[in-house]
């Protein structure tokens, strides 16, 4: 260990005079970390790290182990080595932030001179670097000191106590006022000021609270903040859906409406492990849902907003936007109150769930508009609920289960020779010409010493609606196929060297909604995976999705060119039409293919 140590010392030593670029080839990991040590990056006198260099346009190095903080404002990189030897980095801002001052009540009603009221006053700070703020704040307020008295009115935050990046809500006290003399509406305002040694930003806030005599205003009445004759906020939810149609995550992963009591539901699905279709690598394919979830109205005057609650465990990344504010009002569980005046605002959401979030969780924090309130539910749905399950499997034994997913139709190509007269349309068919058609992330994970998927396996779990009691299955494959229809089972055809069509009869007690189950097994190269069905009466063949059916009136089940289509493929609606589909639960099938509505 001391060898480790004392040779990336010696490296970094000689590299400091060439620059950082001589420094990032001089170590393998060079990765931003969290490296700060005793609530700060610099002015320090120990720490885990035994070598610093701070830079800032490549004009200052400082070797040892307690850097000095940055001498101006500007953007400083400090890179640190560990004593594991690893190199990280971690930046440094210095200079004026976006600040806000807020109160827990934006709107107070009085009656008469001698009343007295109180309200607590926080400071917000919003970092838009990556690094720390090592910096200090004074805040004054102000007011008609005619028909006013407040104490205190300084307040202020030591220098570090807001940091490091993203958020910071700072609570500077509570301030009591009493009413000297009648008025009709008056309000508190502030200054702020944020120092860094001998430097000085000032801010101006306009309306920190407003004060109204509730005895001159129309409907008034009663102390508190955010009530009143003709105020008021509403809260509308708004109803949409994401599908991610054409990349390793095939089909819909974001829904997000009404939950029947105007709380707005949010659900999304968890990622996945996938192999990279580049054929580089594996890694875990994270879901992403960015939208606007509510509408909300103000009337009337001022009102503190807010969203509250712990975030919930099962998510990875959680930020809440107001239109015209510029930061979140929530992010990653820190809170920041805004004060909104009256108007439409638009609330959106950012959410990414973590990999491993078990389908069925749930949870909520709560948005708060003057004394409106409303849930924010998240969920993550459960597979079945807006596609057909399908669980990937790394082996060809179902034994070393990866994960699971939801697809539209039993359908996807890996090969660099596709067949004619197939589908070409649709979210779940065609990518580039029907050459490596969608979805890639079939595989459960890629054999790192080939450019090419092998060994994995995939089970399509669902429902499909048949028509008839008596039918054909026909199955595109080039690995190891089962299929089961209503508990009758075709037998397993086995690995081919290229696709292959194969096909049976079942028949089933009755026609209607089955259960399904499809086993796949890739152990070479191409990977091709088809499911059709079709009546014994005639040569109509179906391509099922959770939106209908592509159609083929003249399907070649068997002879030459058998598992071709002669006519040309159409989709026909499982809406309007009797046709083969999957059934999924919370899911509306669409007037064309991807088209549905996912219920959240």
């Amino acid at each position: 260990m001391m060898f480790s140590v004392f040779y990336f010392y010696g490296v970094l030593r000689e590299a400091a005079a060439r620059g950082v670029q001589t420094v990032y080839s001089s170590v393998v990991h060079d990765k931003q970390v969290e490296f700060y040590f005793d609530g700060g990056v610099c002015g320090l006198g120990g720490g885990p790290y035994f070598y610093y260099i701070v830079l800032r346009d490549y004009e200052k190095v400082h070797n040892g182990t307690s850097p000095p903080c940055p001498p101006d404002p500007g953007i400083y990189k400090y890179i640190a080595v560990e004593r594991s030897g690893s190199l990280g980095y971690s930046f440094v801002y210095v200079g004026p932030a976006v600040i806000n001052l807020q109160a827990n009540a934006t709107v107070i009603y009085v009656n008469r001179a001698g009343d007295a009221f109180s309200f607590d006053l926080y400071l917000n700070v919003y970092n838009n670097s990556t690094g720390w703020l090592p910096s200090g704040y004074t805040v004054h307020l102000a007011y008609d000191g005619s028909v006013l008295s407040c104490s205190p009115i300084s307040f202020s935050v030591p220098d570090g106590v807001i940091s490091p990046a993203g958020v910071g809500v700072f609570k500077l006290g509570t301030v009591s006022c009493s009413v000297e003399a009648p008025f009709t509406t008056t309000v508190i305002r502030a200054a702020a000021e944020q120092r860094y040694g001998a430097y000085f930003w000032s801010f101006h806030i306009p309306v920190v609270v407003q004060v109204v005599n509730a005895s001159a205003a129309t409907g008034g009445g009663g102390g508190g903040g955010g009530g009143g004759g003709g105020m008021a906020c509403t809260i509308t939810p708004l109803y949409e859906n994401l599908l991610s149609g054409f990349n390793e995550l095939n089909g819909w992963i974001a829904a997000w409406g009404d939950d029947g009591s105007g709380n707005i539901v949010i659900s999304v699905r968890p990622g996945i492990q996938v192999p990279d279709s580049t054929g580089t690598g594996r890694g875990t394919y994270y879901v992403e849902m960015r939208g606007d979830v509510a509408q909300l109205t103000i009337s009337g005057a001022a009102q503190t907003v807010s969203v509250s609650g712990a975030m919930p465990d099962f998510l990875d990344q959680l930020e809440i936007r107001i239109s015209s504010v510029p930061y979140p009002v929530y992010q990653n569980g820190a809170n920041a109150p805004v004060v909104l005046m009256p108007g439409t605002y638009t609330i959106s959401v950012y959410v990414r769930a973590k990999n491993n979030a078990e389908p069925g969780s749930v949870g909520q924090l709560q948005l708060t508009c003057g004394s409106a309130s409303r849930q924010l539910i998240f969920k993550i749905p459960q597979w079945n609920n807006w596609g057909i399950q399908v669980d990937v499997y790394d082996g060809t034994d179902f034994n070393k289960y990866k994960g699971s997913w939801s697809v539209g139709a039993i359908y996807f190509w890996l090969s660099n020779n596709p067949l004619p007269n197939i589908p070409t349309s649709g979210p779940y068919f065609s990518i580039a010409n029907r050459l490596n058609t969608a979805p890639k992330w079939a595989a459960a994970l890629l054999n790192p010493s080939a450019r090419r998927w092998t060994d994995w396996s995939l089970r399509y779990n669902g429902r499909l609606y048949l028509p008839w009691r008596n039918f054909r299955v026909g199955v595109w494959h080039d690995g190891g196929v089962n299929v089961s229809i209503c508990g009758e089972g075709v037998s397993q055809w086995g690995n081919t060297f290229s696709p292959r069509f194969r096909t049976e009869t079942i028949s089933c007690t009755s026609a209607g909604v089955q259960d399904i189950t499809v086993e796949y097994f890739e152990d070479r190269g191409d990977a091709v995976l088809i499911l059709v069905v079709g009546p014994q009466s005639d040569n109509g063949a179906y391509i099922p999705t959770i939106d209908g059916a592509w159609y083929c009136n003249n399907f070649r089940w068997s002879g030459r060119q058998q598992g071709s289509c002669s006519s040309t493929w159409t989709f026909l609606s499982a809406q309007n039409n009797n046709v083969p589909h999957f059934v999924v639960d919370n899911y509306t099938p669409g007037s064309s293919d991807g088209e549905g509505s996912p219920r959240p």
